[in-house]
């Protein structure tokens, strides 16, 4: 369907393998940079991608073509083997299994994104746990 258009806003976030703090500010630039041009070359409009020593979030509009699994899966692979590649890491630089998304709407936007824009700030005071459930709280406040 060529007329077809979707504004599918995502907050992904996924951690490194053991929560290991491999992320150092030196990889951090060239990291979060790879992640934000592989998810444009597949389509995906991203507004910002930046974490913590731990771990990443990455907030773009889905590509309605790909599942989001098909996006976000090559994206931790190709990213942990840009890493590794170019020896930008003392030791073996691996992504945990699996992430965590969430669909963000219109009016969450501009939130989400300072949130993430602000992130290592708000990292020191609360654990990636306590961030992923403030995130599942603030984006979908419903609870069951």
């Amino acid at each position: 369907m060529s007329n077809s258009r979707t504004f599918i806003w995502i907050h992904a976030v996924w951690s490194t393998r053991n929560l290991s703090q491999l992320i150092h500010p030196k990889l951090e630039r060239r990291l979060f940079r790879f992640i934000h041009e592989h998810l444009q070359s597949l389509g995906c409009k991203v507004l910002i991608v930046n974490g913590a020593s731990d771990h990443v979030h990455c907030l773009f509009r889905q590509n309605h073509k790909m599942a989001l699994s098909d996006i976000i899966g090559p994206t931790k692979g190709l990213s942990s083997h840009y890493v590794n590649y170019h020896n930008l890491t003392s030791g073996k630089f691996a992504w945990q299994e699996g992430f965590e998304a969430v669909s963000v709407s219109h009016e969450e936007l501009r939130n989400i994104f300072e949130s993430i824009a602000a992130h290592p700030g708000i990292h020191e005071t609360a654990s990636f746990e306590d961030e992923l459930n403030k995130l599942l709280e603030a984006v979908n406040p419903i609870h069951f």
